[in-house]
């Protein structure tokens, strides 16, 4: 009877790591999207603070529960989505001629309504994530 109570123990606690550990990569992934999303709002709006920048996406690149391994290459996830926010800043009406605040809202636009009015943003920053943090899937 005792073996069997061990046993019963063993996998409660087994799933409870278990659980554990899928919850630490899906907030991982989710964080990694979140963070690169931003940092994609801020180079639209024009914040460019490259040391800024650089910190980020090395905080980025590393595994959360170990921060000295590196599980994600942030800085080309960061070039594509640059790439994809170029082409849809026409859709949005961003444009240098642009007043900063037409701007602004356009790159709001973009970032908060998604899907529903055009642009795919947050499902291209999954999208990148996935394809750059084999790690976060």
């Amino acid at each position: 009877m005792k073996k069997l109570v061990m046993i019963a123990m063993f996998l409660v606690f087994s799933f409870g790591l278990y659980a554990e550990e899928q919850n630490t990569i899906f907030m991982d992934y989710d964080r990694k999207a979140t963070e690169l999303g931003w940092l994609g709002l801020s180079h639209c709006i024009g914040i460019d603070d490259k040391s800024e920048i650089e910190k980020e996406l090395y905080r980025l690149s590393l595994d959360p529960t170990n921060s000295k391994t590196k599980i994600m290459d942030s800085k080309a996830a960061f070039e594509e989505l640059k790439q994809y926010i170029e082409g849809e800043k026409e859709f949005y009406n961003i444009h240098e001629k642009n007043s900063k605040f037409i701007n602004f809202k356009g790159c709001i636009r973009m970032f908060y309504y998604g899907t529903g009015y055009g642009s795919d943003y947050n499902t291209q920053v999954e999208r990148i994530v996935k394809k750059y943090c084999k790690e976060c899937e």
